[in-house]
């Protein structure tokens, strides 16, 4: 989601003829594989209801019904009722959430390995630190580019630090000193003398954003696969997403945006780090490009693990439309 759209992620309704699904050969259970969507208008659909709260007569009312995974257990309960109701679980293309310790996200979140995370340009440590210090000393508290100066690091940050994060509570620019919280969601541990740290980058509270570009460097999450990108990774994860349930009928993909050096200045980044070099660029053109082709990349990882038959839908994503059925605007293109 864009920044002026932060408050809609929330549950709510869509009438489907905001939509635009594309024909192709699907099968969900309200339509039959390769033919136009027969369900009369108005078609209704709800995203991200809460089944413990919300009836499912209410829920069921509608045509198609966005949901997370976790909601797979109600899923009988919606089709007893309405057993031409399409339902879709749901993703994020580049964003994990840490908020809800039982959650999925959080999860994952602490096994991503460092070289998967969009940062900031950071520094590194200029001495070493055990895993209780709190005082962290680094080579530099700033750059800048003949023009601007950016900090490196602000109160309140979020920074990380290989499997650490810590959170930034006190600077001194002087002493080139940093005190932190921590193992801030991600566990503490000692780091050596010249370890990078640099800033996480967040747009949504209580989450941190992902690289899905082919500028990042590779990372472990899977010993059986070995180093590969958060795009691998994350298609793979989409997938089981997708088949962990017979009756999923496809999958949202939330942030399918492309061109994402909309960040800087509009959410924490005061840089972005695309390759993890502590390297300063001031045009984002090459990034922006590079995500584009990571977004496709796992777009089209995705649609060949999940087949032909499932339906992928996007929220404001780019028109990878050989590989998608629908795309969601939340405002006029």
């Amino acid at each position: 989601m864009k920044p002026y759209k932060q408050l809609l992620r929330v549950p709510f309704l869509f009438l489907v003829s905001t939509l635009f699904l594309f024909s192709c050969t699907l099968s969900a259970f309200a339509w039959t594989a390769g033919e136009p969507l027969n369900i009369p208008y108005p078609r209704l659909g709800m995203w991200w209801p809460d089944p413990w709260k919300q009836s499912f007569d209410d829920i069921s009312r509608y045509d198609y019904v966005l949901l997370f995974d976790d909601h797979k257990q109600f899923i009988d309960q919606l089709t007893a009722r309405n057993p031409d109701i399409i339902l879709l679980n749901s993703t994020n293309a580049c964003e994990l959430s840490y908020d809800w310790p039982g959650g999925e996200d959080y999860a994952e979140i602490l096994k991503m390995p460092p070289q998967w995370f969009l940062t900031q340009v950071g520094s590194t440590l200029s001495q070493v630190v055990n895993d209780t210090a709190t005082t962290f000393h680094v080579a530099d508290m700033s750059v800048a580019d003949g023009t601007t100066i950016y900090p490196l690091f602000i109160i309140g940050d979020t920074v990380l630090i290989e499997g650490e994060s810590v959170l930034v509570t006190d600077i001194d620019e002087n002493a080139k000193t940093l005190t932190v919280e921590r193992g801030f969601i991600r566990p503490a541990s000692g780091h050596a003398a010249g370890t990078r740290i640099a800033a996480h980058i967040s747009f949504w509270p209580d989450s941190w954003l992902l690289n899905l570009s082919m500028m990042s460097p590779t990372g472990v999450a899977d010993q059986a696969v070995g180093a590969e990108r958060w795009a691998d990774y994350h298609a793979r994860r989409g997938a089981r997403l997708l088949l962990s349930h017979p009756r999923w009928d496809g999958i949202l993909i939330d942030r399918a945006d492309p061109d994402e050096s909309w960040l800087v200045g509009e959410s924490t980044a005061r840089t972005i780090d695309p390759d993890q070099s502590n390297t300063l660029i001031t045009d984002y053109s090459a990034f922006d490009a590079s995500w584009n082709q990571g977004l496709r990349h796992y777009e089209n990882n995705l649609r060949q693990a999940a087949g032909d038959e499932k339906i992928i839908f996007v929220n404001w994503g780019m028109d990878n439309y050989d590989l998608l059925n629908g795309n969601n605007y939340e405002g006029f293109p």
